[in-house]
């Protein structure tokens, strides 16, 4: 699967750009049950805004996300020409975030990369279509993740919670 990662929160929003994701998932579940399970990974690349101020500089701060996590899917009604799911569950997530920062008319000024690593909890919810292929389907889905403390590595140094939404197309075998 992969796709659009978009930033939320405003701290977050008004530091970074959208990204893109790639993952791979395991799908456990018997057609006649609603209900199944998947297990996951994702890579996130999101880039920071370069944010300018005058005579002093620039910053800008890039998020990496690679997340792991164990989620439940119910489906509703028989499979038809497609179904409408909901997905949910919790994990770990491994943040990279690097703040990068030039000098502006600061004599002696040097450029500076400092970069942090962290792994934290965090949960997700969303909803998506599935359409049934020859064998295999296609899906659509959207997903909010809340990460518990994200915000100390990407630049704003808080320890608010992380908040994104990837918007997925994939393939399941």
């Amino acid at each position: 699967m992969g796709g659009v990662t978009y930033p939320r929160g405003s701290d977050f929003s008004d530091r970074s750009n959208r990204g893109s994701n790639a993952g791979v998932l395991i799908r456990l579940g018997a057609a006649p049950f609603p209900l199944s399970f998947r297990l996951e990974g994702q890579w996130h690349q999101i880039g920071g805004k370069t944010i300018s101020v005058p005579d002093e500089g620039t910053s800008r701060s890039d998020l990496r996300i690679i997340d792991g996590t164990a989620d439940f899917e119910w489906t509703f009604g028989p499979p038809a020409v497609s179904n409408f799911y909901l997905i949910g569950g919790g994990g770990f997530y491994k943040l990279r975030g690097e703040d990068s920062q030039t000098p502006g008319n600061i004599s002696g000024g040097t450029a500076t990369t400092v970069t942090e690593n962290a792994t934290k909890f965090g949960w997700n919810a969303g909803a998506g279509f599935r359409f049934p292929l020859s064998g295999h389907s296609l899906f659509i889905e959207a997903r909010y993740h809340a990460v518990s403390h994200g915000h100390e590595v990407d630049g704003t140094g808080s320890s608010k919670t992380l908040h994104f939404i990837p918007v997925d197309v994939g393939i399941t075998f």
